[in-house]
Order: C-alpha cells, then structure tokens, then sequence
C-alpha cells in the first residue's frame, strides 16, 4: 500500500487522521520538552483517570501511572512515541499501514474522532465508546472508555491531554438495572 518516502514518513493514503509520525529525534526533544515541564508533570500526578500528553501527530510522549498500569507494560518506553489504539491494543491500530487513527474504521471511532476533533477546533471534546481490544493471551474483549482530548500548547509546541476511564462495569451495571427495572 506504501512505503516510506525520503524523509521517513508514510507514503500512505489515510482513511481519517495524517498518517506522518515524528521523527525519532524530534519525538526526543518533545518528551524532553514535556516531562521538564512542572505543569505538565503535576496535571500527570493529580489525575486518578488514564492520561496521556500527545503530540500532533498523535504519539503518547508521556503518560501517568494510572495509563501505565492499565496497559500492563513493563516500561513506559514501550509505550512512548505509540498512539493511542496501538498503546490499548485496539484490534483494529493496525489495519491501516499508518496506524492508530488511519484505517477504514477509524472514521467511526470516537477516540480518533476525538483526538482529531480537539486538535482541528483547538477546543476539549468529550465521548464514550466502546473499543475492541486484545488482551496478552490473545483474547478478544470490548471496553467501554469515556474519553476526554483537550489541547494546550507548551513552550510554542501544540499538544493533546488524552484521558480515558474505563467505565465498562458502570455500563454493565446500568443495563442490568434497566433489565430488572423493566421486569
């Protein structure tokens, strides 16, 4: 479908958001950029949801612990410079050659929706959504998430405060009281 072109981006058409990532030395200066930041590292810290900061061109260039923790990783860095869906194992990050945000189906995914929403209007947006996810052992599940994109800019760089919580057994728990309401 592609390849790389001279200067390391995608020579891809996406379905939905840009393709092109950041390069590998200018995704280091970013999350140098980021993590020096008091700011940046205190919202990180405070928030009990899963947050992540990312770049304009979607990567994750630092998360807190609560993301970390979810994604069952051993290291952030096998994280870092990934977007979203690929970070979360959504089944479908990789159907498109340009990853998270780019297949066919992203055009209907909220988290891309969002993302790319918040960065185009320079305004939060906020969604729920259910995502499919593979699990270590290969097991299929979906996830209900209420997702959260907000943009800010550090130091003249534009970037996305991404914050997801897991609200899959309050949903649960919400049809079953409707089942037995109804009943």
């Amino acid at each position: 479908m592609g390849g790389r072109n001279r200067t390391g981006q995608c020579d891809v058409t996406s379905f939905f958001a840009p393709v092109d990532r950041a390069e590998a030395h200018d995704l280091a200066q970013t999350i140098q950029l980021v993590s020096q930041s008091p700011v940046t590292t205190a919202l990180l810290r405070s928030a009990t949801s899963m947050m992540c900061v990312l770049n304009e061109q979607r990567q994750i260039v630092t998360m807190n612990t609560a993301y970390l923790d979810s994604l069952d990783v051993a290291h952030a860095d096998n994280v870092i410079g990934l977007r979203p869906g690929e970070a979360i194992n959504c089944t479908h990050s990789n159907d498109h050659p340009g990853g998270c945000g780019t297949g066919a189906h992203c055009r209907g995914c909220d988290v891309a929706i969002a993302i790319v929403t918040s960065q185009r209007t320079g305004r939060p947006v906020q969604r729920e959504c259910v995502v499919s996810v593979c699990d270590r052992k290969g097991a299929l599940r979906d996830v209900s998430l209420a997702i959260r994109a907000a943009p800010f800019e550090l130091e003249g760089e534009r970037f996305t405060v991404f914050c997801m919580t897991d609200v899959s057994q309050q949903k649960l728990h919400a049809g079953l009281e409707r089942s037995f309401l109804h009943d």
